[in-house]
């Protein structure tokens, strides 16, 4: 059970990376920069795909939008905070 949820909530970031890539190949490309961001202290995979995912769809370039959710990664493990006040954000 807990493994077809992981496998679906995978999928569906997959199909959202596609849309705002444009190709698929982009999308596996950005799906290893969201592993790397997920990384950082602060953030978890579904945290790191949902930030990077909104902030290419308004038109952030791939690197800034890296950049951007790891500072703010950053900035939660800072002020004590975890991927759960992500969203607040």
């Amino acid at each position: 059970f807990p493994v077809t949820i992981i496998f679906g909530d995978i999928q569906a970031i997959g199909k959202g990376l596609a849309v705002v890539e444009g190709s698929a190949q982009a999308a596996n490309k950005a799906m290893e920069t969201i592993r790397e961001i997920a990384k950082m202290p602060g953030l978890g995979l579904e945290e790191a795909a949902q930030g990077y995912t909104n902030l290419r769809a308004v038109g952030f370039e791939a690197e800034k939008a890296k950049q951007t959710i790891m500072e703010l990664g950053n900035a939660l493990a800072i002020s004590g905070k975890g991927k759960a006040e992500f969203p607040l954000l």
